[in-house]
C-alpha cells in the first residue's frame, strides 16, 4: 500500500518471537504515515493507491466519475434545502431545469451576468439559455439589449430564447415580442399594458396549434395525440363528419330541403320529424310499421262500411274474416275457391238425401254417380234424348245429342245420313217416320247393316214405321237389329 513501509524490517513481530514495545512503537508509527493527509494514502488509482473513492453517502448516494456527479437514483438526492442554502453557484455550461427555479424580483438597475455574457455597469445588454422561469417584475425603466436587439431607452423591445420563458410582465410600454427560429416551448405572461408579440410556431402543449399554416376552408382536428392539422376544404352548406381516431373530418352533401329542414323549430311546417314526435299533416308518405293511427278518421278514401268494420274485433259480427280466420254467418257470399266445406251441415236448402249422398264415395250405391264412372243404377229410369220435326230431306243422327229422332208429316223423299259424334260399342238409335199421307222414298247410308230385318225404302201413307240401330264398334258400322209398320 502506497505510504506505507514496515518497520519490523526483522521480522520480530512473528508467531513465537518475544515482541518488544519499540517493534510495536515503530510499525504503529509506520500506519499513521501511511494515512497522512498530504503524503499518506490518497485513493488515486495509482499504483499500491487503490481504486479512486467514486461513490459516497450513506447508501452510496451520490456517484462521481470523471464528467459527472450523479444521484445513485434519479430524483432522491438534494442540494441544500429550504433551511439550508449554499451561498453561490457557477456554471459554465447550459443549464436543464424540470422543476421550476424561482427568483426574487429585478426592480432596479442591474449588472452581473445573465446568460454567459458580461453586460455594461448598470443594465442589463444580453438575456440568454434554454429555460428561465421566474416571476419577475420589471417596475424601472431598462435599457441596452435583451436578446440581440438594442432597445429603445425605458423599454424592452424583443426577447430571445430557444426554449421556455415564464414571466409575470408587470409594467411597460413597448410591445414585448418573444421569437425563435424554432419554438418557444412555453410563454406564460400576465400583461399590464404591454402587448405581446409572438412570432415561430407555438407547440400544441404550451396551447398552440404547432402548425405554421392551413387550408384554405379547412378545420383543425387532432391527427395524432398532441398534433394538431388543417383538414381539407369542407364544402359549403354541408353536414361535417367525424372520420374517427387520426382521420380528418369530412362533409357530406345532403338530400334536397336538409339543410334547410335542420334550421325549422321541430313541431313546425317543414322540420324533420322527432321520435315519438308528432307527423303534423304530411302531403304524402308511406306507413310500413306505425301504431295509434285512429281508423274512423285518420284513413281516407275507404269505402263504405269498411272503416266501420275495421273498428270491429274480428270473430264478431260486422268484422272483416281474417286469413284462416271463423266465416261467421255471412247472410250472403260467394265461394270460388273454399275447401273444408261441412257438406252435411255447411249447405242449406238440399233435397232429401242428397247430403247424405254427397257424403259418400262417388259411383257406389250410397253415392252419386259420375260422368266417366261405372255404377249400378237400381230401380233408376233412363229418359231418352229425342229429337222431333216435322220434315227433311236428309236426317243425320248425332249421338252425341239425341237417342231417338222424330219425324212426323214427312213430306219429301228421305236420305238417312251416317250418324256423327264419338259412338261407343252398343249406342242405340231409334229412327221413327211418318209421312203427311203421300208415300215417300226412304235411301239408307251404307252404315245402316240390317241383322235379320229389311230396311224400309218408302213409307206407307199414314203410317209410322220404326228403324232399330245399335252401334257394332268391332265394324265400326251400325247394325239394324228392328223395323216395323204400323198395322
Amino acid at each position: 500500500m502506497a505510504g506505507y513501509t514496515r518497520a519490523d524490517s526483522v521480522n520480530n513481530i512473528a508467531d513465537g518471537n518475544i515482541i518488544n514495545a519499540a517493534d510495536l512503537d515503530g510499525e504503529f508509527d509506520a500506519l499513521v504515515a501511511a494515512f497522512n493527509s498530504s503524503t499518506g494514502h490518497v485513493h488515486d488509482g495509482s499504483a499500491a493507491n487503490g481504486a479512486p473513492i467514486t461513490k459516497v453517502g450513506p447508501s452510496q448516494d451520490v456517484v462521481v466519475s470523471a464528467s459527472t456527479v450523479l444521484p445513485k437514483t434519479t430524483a432522491t438526492v438534494d442540494i441544500g434545502s429550504s433551511a439550508l442554502k449554499f451561498k453561490d453557484f457557477y456554471f459554465s455550461g447550459a443549464g436543464s431545469v424540470t422543476g421550476t427555479i424561482t427568483a426574487g424580483a429585478f426592480s432596479g438597475p442591474h449588472n452581473g451576468t445573465v446568460g454567459a455574457t458580461t453586460p455594461s455597469t448598470g443594465v442589463f445588454t444580453t438575456l440568454g439559455g434554454t429555460t428561465i422561469t421566474a416571476s419577475v417584475q420589471f417596475s424601472g425603466p431598462h435599457n441596452g439589449t435583451v436578446g440581440a436587439t438594442t432597445a429603445s431607452t425605458g423599454a424592452f423591445t424583443t426577447l430571445s430564447a430557444s426554449g421556455v420563458i415564464t414571466s409575470t410582465i408587470a409594467t411597460g410600454t413597448a410591445p414585448f415580442t418573444v421569437s425563435s427560429t424554432t419554438q418557444v416551448a412555453n410563454l406564460n405572461a400576465a400583461t399590464a399594458g404591454t402587448a405581446v408579440n409572438v412570432t415561430g410556431t407555438v407547440a400544441v402543449a404550451n396551447g398552440g396549434t404547432g402548425i405554421t399554416s392551413g387550408t384554405s376552408g379547412g378545420i383543425l382536428y387532432y391527427s395524432a395525440a398532441g398534433t394538431l392539422a388543417s383538414s381539407a376544404a369542407l364544402a359549403a352548406s354541408a353536414i361535417v363528419l367525424g372520420g374517427g381516431a387520426g382521420v380528418a373530418p369530412v362533409t357530406t352533401t345532403t338530400g334536397t330541403g336538409v339543410v334547410t329542414a335542420l334550421g325549422v323549430n321541430v313541431g313546425s311546417a317543414g322540420a324533420f320529424v322527432t321520435f315519438n314526435g308528432a307527423l303534423g299533416t304530411p302531403s304524402s308518405g308511406t306507413l310500413t310499421n306505425a301504431t295509434g293511427l285512429p281508423i274512423s278518421t285518420g284513413v281516407s278514401g275507404l269505402g263504405t262500411g269498411v272503416a266501420t268494420a275495421l273498428a270491429v274485433s274480428v270473430g264478431s259480427a260486422g268484422a272483416f274474416v281474417t286469413f284462416n280466420g271463423a266465416l261467421g254467418t255471412p247472410s250472403s257470399g260467394t265461394l270460388t275457391n273454399a275447401t273444408g266445406l261441412p257438406i252435411s251441415t255447411g249447405v242449406s236448402g238440399l233435397g232429401t238425401g242428397v247430403a247424405t249422398a254427397l257424403g259418400n264415395t262417388t259411383n257406389t250405391a250410397s253415392g252419386l254417380p259420375t260422368g266417366s264412372g261405372t255404377a249400378t243404377l237400381t230401380n233408376k229410369r233412363i229418359d231418352p234424348r229425342t229429337s222431333s220435326s216435322t220434315s227433311t230431306a236428309t236426317l243425320t243422327p248425332d249421338i252425341s245429342s239425341f237417342d231417338q229422332y222424330n219425324l212426323t208429316a214427312q213430306a219429301v223423299g228421305l236420305t238417312v245420313a251416317a250418324p256423327t259424334g264419338t259412338p261407343v260399342d252398343g249406342n242405340r238409335i231409334t229412327i221413327r217416320i211418318l209421312d203427311n199421307g203421300t208415300t215417300q222414298t226412304i235411301t239408307w247410308n251404307a252404315t245402316y247393316t240390317v241383322i235379320g230385318v229389311t230396311l224400309p225404302t218408302t213409307t206407307t201413307a199414314n203410317k209410322m214405321v220404326y228403324v232399330g240401330c245399335v252401334y257394332n264398334s268391332t265394324n265400326t258400322r251400325w247394325d239394324v237389329v228392328a223395323v216395323t209398320t204400323q198395322a
